[in-house]
């Protein structure tokens, strides 16, 4: 069950409040998580100061 922030998130990005159990990981665009965009910034950090 969807919080009511994640309602109100839902509600204005989507139209509708969505009841699913997939992830960005079930989509098959290749969708990056956190954890990839977080390596990805700070590669990119790094390249700059050099």
């Amino acid at each position: 069950m969807a919080t009511p922030e994640r309602r109100r998130i839902e509600m204005t990005w989507q139209g509708e409040v969505l009841d699913g159990r997939i992830s960005y990981r079930d989509e098959g665009a290749g969708l990056l998580g956190e954890a990839e965009l977080v390596a990805m910034t700070e590669e990119a950090l790094v390249a700059l100061r050099a």
